[in-house]
């Protein structure tokens, strides 16, 4: 396994001697979708409470017109569901996508790492000679 990696980490530093944002970029090694979902989570999370509050209202409001005490307080009930638990559920959503591009981006980091320390060893192995 550990040779496996030294040989992945000497494919990559062939092809990529240029380090920074752009080439990581162009290269998918820098996400950007990570900021997106979190976008996205607020979006989200305006459109269901936007949702929610509509239900409760929706739900006295129909109490008042029709006079049936049932119906308008399960809309409120249902309302509240939506408020709650919708938001709940979207944020666990919205974590998991974020956690797969953390796991990425530490994959990322320790390649990095064992890059500078490949080159680093080869640079004292050079002075020793």
């Amino acid at each position: 396994m550990d040779s496996l990696l030294h040989t992945r980490v000497d494919y990559l530093s062939t092809i990529n001697k240029k380090e920074g944002f752009m080439n990581d970029f162009f290269s998918f090694k820098r996400m950007v979708s990570k900021d997106l979902i979190k976008i996205a989570y607020i979006i989200g999370l305006i459109a269901i409470s936007l949702s929610g509050i509509l239900a409760m209202v929706g739900g006295s409001q129909l109490d008042r017109k029709i006079g049936s005490d049932g119906l308008g307080v399960m809309g409120v009930l249902i309302g509240l569901a939506i408020l709650i638990f919708g938001n709940l559920i979207w944020r666990v959503f919205c974590e998991r996508i974020i956690i797969w591009y953390s796991i990425n981006d530490t994959l990322t980091d320790i390649l990095k790492a064992l890059e500078k320390q490949k080159t680093a060893g080869r640079s004292s192995d050079d002075n020793l000679l």
